[in-house]
């Protein structure tokens, strides 16, 4: 007995192929919305994760990118802001580095911050 095989295979599409879908994605489909949900799934995940092994969880976002917005995906625990409350209002423009990234001295404030709250 054969069997019909379906003329489509994710397996065979080519690199150039996946390209052209991807780009055709991100140019007609995607919005911010879809951003939005699939970074919330991704911190849910996580988080379920970790509570399911007993790994503590600190969630950090990067607050100069916005608020995060998602109706599907609520993770119980709320990320840390890392400008408004790991550097605060008077600190934060002097870690800084161009494009909002946490210079040198940023990163060991949120390494000295994340040590202290684990």
């Amino acid at each position: 007995m054969s069997l019909v095989q379906p003329s489509f295979q994710a397996d065979l599409v080519t690199g150039s192929e996946k390209s052209s879908a991807m780009g055709w994605w991100y140019k007609f489909v995607y919005n911010k919305k879809h951003g939005w949900e699939n970074l919330s799934k991704n911190m849910f995940l996580l988080e379920t994760y970790c509570k399911s092994k007993s790994i503590d969880y600190i969630p950090l976002w990067c607050d100069h990118m916005g608020e995060i917005e998602s109706t599907y995906w609520i993770a119980d625990t709320p990320p840390t802001k890392i400008q408004r409350e790991i550097f605060g209002k008077d600190r934060v423009n002097k870690v800084k580095a161009p494009k909002g990234h946490p210079n040198k001295e940023g990163h060991k404030i949120i390494a000295d911050w994340l040590m202290d709250n684990i």
